[in-house]
């Protein structure tokens, strides 16, 4: 008579993670999203420390240097006015990362309470918050936008404020329905 015993499989927990821990975790497996956030890393750094990184101003004129091809002197040439393009390419990145963030602050400022509000009251508020939102939603960005700069101007910070006009109601929408009853 043989002794069979039977082993049973004690199951093993997973290791408990928050959700910012997990996404972390997955972030750290995929190679090709790492690559693409130290290249937008590398591109801020280069955007930030631009008067560091190039010998000339944006807007340096050289006369002598007009139309010059790629070389030592000029990372990536001159344009028709003789600047170095390497330059400006930098510091559009510096104002593009401007519009980029400022934007951003000012959608979470008007779409984030917006969203609260209606996704917390509940009933009629609710209702009519959603409603003007979607009428907002309805109408075209681009067409908004461009209105928008022809009634306030147009300075870098009119860009911030049209563009954050127009985008706040994707933002609102998610925290409604985050926060809906």
């Amino acid at each position: 008579m043989t002794n069979d015993v039977a082993v049973m499989a004690v199951p093993t927990a997973r290791p408990h993670h928050t959700l910012w821990g997990d996404a972390f975790i997955r972030l750290r497996r995929n190679k090709l999203a790492l690559a693409g956030g130290a290249f937008i890393l590398l591109l801020t750094l280069a955007a930030v420390f631009a008067s560091l990184l190039t010998p000339y101003r944006f807007d340096q004129q050289n006369y002598d240097a007009i139309m010059l091809a790629p070389g030592v002197g000029h990372l990536l040439g001159t344009d028709e006015l003789g600047r170095d393009v390497f330059t400006r390419l930098i510091y559009g990145a510096r104002t593009s990362l401007a519009v980029g963030v400022f934007t951003q602050i000012i959608v979470l400022a008007i779409g984030l309470p917006i969203g609260a509000i209606a996704g917390y009251s509940g009933g009629r508020v609710d209702n009519l918050l959603m409603r003007f939102v979607d009428v907002m939603y309805a109408f075209p960005d681009i067409l908004l936008i461009i209105l928008l700069r022809s009634i306030f101007g147009g300075s870098i910070f009119m860009i911030f404020l049209a563009i954050g006009l127009v985008a706040w109601v994707n933002i609102a929408r998610l925290v409604r329905a985050r926060y809906f009853r």
